[in-house]
C-alpha cells in the first residue's frame, strides 16, 4: 500500500524547516483527454480558417470568370465626356470628324459628321459615340448584308453653352418627342418601362434604365429596324444609348447577352463642363 502511494505522491523540495510537502499528480486518462480537447480546439479552428479560404477563392475564381465572360463578348473601353461604355465586339467604332483648319478671318465651314444616320431624316443631337456592323438580315425572303448600330447621346455639351443650360434638362424627353415623330410612332404606342442592371448579382452597382421599345412600321433600306433606346440620368447629365438593329436578321444572336453586359458595365461620372469651356460634343445638342 505504501509502494503504491508514492507512485502519486513527487517529493517538493525541503522548506525552510526542513519539511518535506508531496502533491498529487494529474491521472494519466485526465492528461489525455486535455491533450485530445486541445487538439480538436486547434483542428475546429484550422477548419474554419480552411472554409473561409475555400469561400474567398471561390468568389475570385468566380470574378475572374465573369471578367471572361466580359471580354467575350464586349469590345474595348471608350471613354467621351464623363460616359465610359463597352459596346459589343461585334461593333466598331465610327472615328469622330476631324474640324478642318480655318485660317484667322476666314469663315468656319459647316462641319458634317459622318457618324450621323444617313438612312433618316434625323441628326442625333449631342451625339458623343457611334458603333457601327454588318448582320446578315432577311430582305424580302433573301439573306443579304445590312448595318446595325449604337449611338450614344447626351446633354453634357449644352454645360458649355450658356444659352443652352436652361434646356438641358430637357434634353432626354426633346430627343424623344423628335425621335417619336420621325419615326411615325402613335401616341398610344409610345410607351417606357424601367428595367435595372445587372439582371441579377453582379460585380458592377445597380444602374435604372428607361427603356423604349421602338418598332416603325416603315422599311429602311428594305427591311424594318427596331430601336431600341436606354435612358439614364446621373446627376444633370443625361445619356441616351441607341440600338439600332434589322429586325429579322443575325443580330439577336449576339446582342442578347451583349446589350445587357454592356449596360451593366456603362459608368457616368455626372461631370459637366463650364460654361464657355471648349470642352462639347461634335454634333450641337441643342434641338
Amino acid at each position: 500500500m505504501e509502494r503504491s502511494q508514492r507512485r502519486f505522491r513527487e517529493r517538493s523540495p525541503a522548506g525552510m524547516d526542513g519539511s518535506v510537502t508531496t502533491t498529487t499528480s494529474t491521472p494519466i486518462g485526465s492528461r489525455v483527454r486535455l491533450a485530445c480537447g486541445a487538439m480538436l480546439s486547434l483542428i475546429t479552428i484550422c477548419g474554419c480558417g480552411a472554409a473561409a479560404y475555400e469561400a474567398r477563392l471561390e468568389e475570385t475564381n468566380k470574378y475572374f470568370r465573369y471578367m471572361e465572360v466580359l471580354d467575350q463578348n464586349l469590345g474595348p473601353v471608350w471613354r467621351d465626356s464623363g460616359v465610359e461604355l463597352r459596346a459589343p465586339r461585334q461593333f466598331q467604332l465610327m472615328p469622330k470628324p476631324v474640324p478642318p483648319k480655318v485660317e484667322e478671318g476666314q469663315p468656319v465651314p459647316v462641319l458634317i459628321d459622318p457618324r450621323q444616320p444617313d438612312y433618316l431624316n434625323f441628326e442625333f443631337p449631342g451625339l458623343l459615340g457611334a458603333w457601327q456592323t454588318t448582320v446578315n438580315a432577311n430582305v424580302n425572303g433573301t439573306v443579304a448584308p445590312r448595318k446595325a448600330f449604337i449611338y450614344v447621346i447626351s446633354n453634357y455639351s449644352m454645360f458649355s453653352q450658356a444659352t443652352q443650360i436652361e434646356k438641358a434638362p430637357q434634353f432626354s424627353q426633346n430627343f424623344l418627342d423628335r425621335f417619336w415623330q420621325i419615326l411615325s410612332i402613335p401616341e398610344d404606342q409610345r410607351r417606357s418601362s424601367q428595367e435595372k442592371y445587372p439582371k441579377g448579382v453582379g460585380y458592377q452597382p445597380d444602374k435604372n434604365f428607361t427603356v423604349i421599345n421602338l418598332r416603325p412600321m416603315q422599311s429602311i433600306d428594305g427591311v424594318q429596324y427596331l430601336f431600341d433606346i436606354y435612358l439614364i440620368q446621373q446627376q444633370d447629365v443625361q445619356v441616351a444609348v441607341v440600338v439600332a438593329t434589322p429586325a429579322d436578321s443575325d443580330a439577336t444572336n449576339f446582342l442578347a447577352k451583349g446589350v445587357p453586359l454592356m449596360l451593366e458595365t456603362m459608368k457616368l461620372t455626372g461631370e459637366k463642363p463650364r460654361a464657355g469651356s471648349q470642352k462639347s460634343a461634335s454634333t450641337p445638342a441643342a434641338f
